[in-house]
Parts: structure tokens; C-alpha cells; sequence
């Protein structure tokens, strides 16, 4: 006797076919080859089969740039909210308890973070590391270069692009080309040795 194979795709669809073939159908019973047990159950097993592929991938220990064991004052560090005193430097107190809160993971903490009382805007999501995400790869898992560190090249060159760009934002985009501001842009950034691409210690984007 010949041996016949059945994937459990093709199960699935000539029982639904079966079914449905052996009544007078209905329209909404037309869903589809699966009927909603079926379909629930085998959009189960793929997202499992998703979940088990992701959970192969080797998750990438965090890499950090150095600075907040470059400087003791945490001069170049995330500190947005904390008190600081009348230099911009932040309370090192302060500082270190808004770590310990951040490892803690526990929500209700957070409502004890540290805070300036000239602060303005509150923090935006500090637990979204601890969020978890249905579709696709877990982002632990991704490898996620440093920035650059404080004192670098890169740096200076990112700052001199964004305080460019603060300064052209009311410059309408018809006007870009002829702007005074656009043409001593280039000129700048010709000069500086940020964006030669010659060097080996130049920016290069």
C-alpha cells in the first residue's frame, strides 16, 4: 500500500473545503479555508515558530562610549530633569540615585526620581527599556553602535551641523539655494577639518 503524505496545511484546508461543500454555505460563514479556532490555532503555532527563530539570535552586550568613567562630574551624561547647581553640573547625589532607580526596574520608583525645581518638561518614557515588543526581533538583541564620545571629532562636527540646522530652520526651502546662510555653511564647512574626507580622522557620513 502506497503511503500518501498530508502537509497540515493541506489537512486544514480540504477539512474546511469539506465542510463547507457538505452544507448550503452561508455568507458569513465564507471567512476563508480556516475557521476561526483553526485560524487562531495556526496563527498560534507561526508566532511561536517566529518567536523561537528570534530567540536564536545571541543578544549584544550594551557598548558605551567611555565618558561616564571619563568624567567624575557626569558632565556628558543624561541628566536631563536632575537638579544641577549654577555651573549646569549635575547633583552627583541625585545622579546616583536616579541609577539606582533606573536598575531597580520598578515602576513606582520612578515617581521618586529626582527633579529641579526649575524643571519644566518631565521625563519621556524612562521605562521604555523595559517594554517589550510583539512584533519582530526583541531590540535587546540588537547591536546598537555608541555615540560619540564628548571630547571627539565626530562630536564637534554633529554640533556644528545641528547649530547650523537651528540656524537655517526659518529659511524657507525655495530659498535655500540662494540663502547667505546656505553659502556661508558651505564655505565653513569647507574650512573645517571636520568634514574633510582626505583625512583619516575626519568625519565621514
Amino acid at each position: 500500500m502506497r503511503n500518501i503524505s498530508i502537509s497540515r496545511r493541506q489537512l486544514l484546508i480540504g477539512s474546511s473545503l469539506a465542510l463547507l461543500l457538505g452544507k448550503s454555505a452561508q455568507g458569513e460563514e465564507l471567512l476563508g479555508p480556516l475557521t476561526p479556532a483553526q485560524r487562531s490555532q495556526f496563527v498560534l503555532e507561526r508566532r511561536r515558530e517566529a518567536a523561537d527563530r528570534c530567540a536564536k539570535d545571541a543578544p549584544h552586550a550594551p557598548e558605551t562610549n567611555g565618558d561616564e568613567s571619563r568624567y567624575a562630574d557626569r558632565r556628558a551624561n543624561f541628566a536631563k530633569t536632575l537638579p544641577h547647581n549654577e555651573l549646569g553640573e549635575v547633583d552627583q547625589q541625585a545622579y546616583r540615585d536616579w541609577l539606582e532607580i533606573v536598575a531597580s526596574g520598578d515602576p513606582s520608583r520612578f515617581e521618586q526620581v529626582p527633579r529641579d525645581v526649575q524643571a519644566v518638561e518631565r521625563l519621556n518614557n524612562p521605562q521604555a527599556a523595559y517594554s517589550i515588543d510583539l512584533v519582530g526581533t526583541d531590540p535587546a538583541v540588537l547591536a546598537l553602535a555608541p555615540p560619540p564620545c564628548f571630547a571627539s571629532r565626530a562630536m564637534a562636527a554633529e554640533l556644528v551641523e545641528l547649530y547650523w540646522c537651528a540656524l537655517m530652520r526659518d529659511v524657507p526651502f525655495r530659498e535655500i539655494p540662494s540663502s547667505p546662510l546656505t553659502r556661508g555653511r558651505s564655505r565653513r564647512f569647507d574650512r573645517s577639518r571636520l568634514f574633510r574626507t582626505d583625512r583619516s580622522d575626519a568625519v565621514s557620513w
